[in-house]
């Protein structure tokens, strides 16, 4: 009975406020936090196939709790996101780079108790590209743990049991004897795991399955960096005849004819735009997503 009033509550949270939800809160696990540690910090990979969303602006998360009682102790993080080519983990040392991701969050979560739900409000958006896997890292930086709470946050295991070993989640922590906090610029040596967090992605929409389904296709022209700062690498432009550049308004902002394998894009504003591809052969590539710094 317990159980399933805990499953009921967590749906009733995310279909009232979710934009994007990732998993179902059935388990509870050991991301994004360790309650039961004095500081902990995790890092969590999020394939762009199974998140299926528009690209667009992530205002904030929602992570879910177990229980009803509060979390004193444990409620001041500091969170990052980014990108990455992995689909999952390697081993208990393959950290992504802290220099590779965007703080987006420093304080103290919002926590409402009765529906369990802990809410982080990003300072700043993170521009989201729907092609690439998100990597969400959470350090828990607040001395002394909520052990006697009896709470933990609600986690989902791979929807295909072959995936059950894979490392989609790095874990560290350190206990109470430690006077340091875990260095995140070179973490020590963690444990991984199959299992993530359930999760709000805040500001995001769900594509239509025919979005779903471009996204899944393999697109085979490349291009990098993304972000980027002002010029975009195409290596392979022999059979590219021009290359248009639109706003998330679908407007027309640049046009190149004949381009080189490095296009000038400084001009633009920061922000999301697509890529058209207009073939020598008279057809188009689907679009890229592409980010503006």
């Amino acid at each position: 009975m317990k159980k399933m009033l805990f499953s009921c509550m967590m749906m009733a949270g995310l279909s009232a406020h979710a934009q994007v939800d990732l998993g179902f809160p059935g388990n509870t696990g050991m991301v994004p936090i360790l309650l039961s540690q004095q500081y902990s910090y995790s890092q969590q990979i999020f394939q762009a196939s199974e998140i299926k969303a528009n690209s667009g602006s992530i205002t904030g998360l929602k992570f879910y709790l177990s229980g009803s009682s509060p979390i004193t102790n444990s409620k001041t993080w500091k969170v990052y996101l980014g990108y990455t080519d992995k689909s999952q983990f390697s081993s208990n040392s393959d950290w992504i780079p802290l220099t590779s991701l965007t703080q987006v969050f420093e304080g103290d979560v919002e926590v409402i108790p009765f529906t369990g739900e802990v809410t982080v409000n990003f300072s700043q958006p993170f521009l989201y590209i729907n092609t690439n896997n998100l990597v969400i890292a959470v350090d828990e930086i607040k001395p002394g743990d909520d052990f006697k709470s009896l709470n933990s946050f609600a986690t989902y295991p791979p929807s295909k049991f072959a995936e059950v070993s894979n490392k989609y989640s790095l874990v560290t922590s350190l206990d109470h004897t430690s006077p340091e906090k875990i260095n995140t610029s070179s973490p020590p040596e963690g444990f991984t795991t199959s299992d993530r967090s359930a999760v709000t992605l805040l500001g995001l929409t769900k594509q239509s399955l025919s979005e779903s389904q471009l996204l899944d296709e393999q697109n085979d022209i490349k291009v990098y960096p993304n972000p980027f700062v002002s010029d975009l690498n195409i290596p392979d432009v022999s059979k590219v005849k021009s290359i248009l550049v639109r706003d998330t308004s679908g407007a027309t902002v640049k046009t190149i004819n004949n381009p080189s394998s490095s296009i000038y894009l400084g001009d633009l504003k920061s922000g999301i735009y697509y890529l058209r591809f207009e073939m020598k052969d008279g057809s188009t590539r689907k679009l890229s997503t592409v980010i503006k710094k």
